[in-house]
């Protein structure tokens, strides 16, 4: 009985250091002095939208040593219809990053990020249209290590 809890203890353990094994739910309320954390490439959240003046946060700090460039992936998974967007990306430190959309479509959206090491990358999300909200519809972003296809 105890090598079956010690086993289940260690995969649990396991599991829940893993951060880039599952998807997390955005916390709310985020801000953008309180974000979501992206803590690796393909660190992936699943939020929503209340209303057309919330905005989601989410940062990834480049602390690998050299610059990177990865891709943020915004799609809506519940009602692509409702096209909510990346409204800001930004990074913070001593040199600048670089950013270009890589696509937008109706319901998804990419950009394609560099981000100088010690950088900081900030994200924004937020509806595109006052009449196009409803809090219920889950969207999801992720820190692509390879750009999804268009």
């Amino acid at each position: 009985m105890r090598k079956i809890a010690m086993t289940l203890l260690v995969f649990v353990m396991i599991v829940a250091g893993s951060s880039s094994a599952f998807a997390a739910t955005a916390m709310e309320p985020d801000s953008s002095s309180n974000p979501n954390i992206f803590y690796a490439p393909n660190d992936y959240f699943t939020g929503t939208i209340s209303s057309y003046s919330d905005t989601d946060y989410f940062r990834w700090t480049n602390d690998t040593g050299s610059a990177k460039t990865y891709w943020v992936y915004l799609y809506n998974l519940d009602d692509p219809s409702l096209d909510y967007w990346i409204y800001s990306v930004s990074a913070s430190g001593s040199s600048p990053g670089s950013f270009s959309q890589y696509f937008d479509q109706m319901g998804r959206e990419c950009w394609t990020v560099y981000v100088p090491a010690n950088s900081v990358l900030n994200v924004e999300v937020r509806a595109s249209d006052p009449s196009k909200v409803n809090p219920t519809s889950r969207y999801e972003i992720v820190l692509r290590s390879v750009p999804p296809a268009p």
